[in-house]
């Protein structure tokens, strides 16, 4: 008998890739609004506007856009940041 082949179509590819990026822009928002981490309010009102469109209404380099100015718009140094988060986690 041979192999099982999984078939991906190129629409598939794609609609994975902008859910990988769409939940990564995700989880950074929260993290960043958890900590309440500064970040540059352009970039928040983006990274926001974003994650508001339907799924699959995003296009993946607008989502992947949008989590590189995330990345470069925290106005603090993110190791810091991530090492003050996991001591506060720490002491609850």
């Amino acid at each position: 008998m041979p192999p099982a082949v999984l078939l991906i179509t190129p629409s598939a590819n794609q609609d994975g890739a902008e859910r990988l990026l769409l939940n990564l822009l995700a989880t950074a928002v929260k993290w960043a609004a958890d900590g309440n981490v500064p970040v540059d309010d352009n970039v928040w009102k983006r990274a926001k506007s974003v994650l508001a469109q339907p799924v699959g209404s995003t296009r993946r380099d607008e989502a992947g856009e949008a989590v590189i100015d995330l990345l470069h718009g925290f106005k603090v140094p993110v190791l810091v940041l991530f090492g003050k988060l996991k001591v506060t986690a720490a002491r609850k």
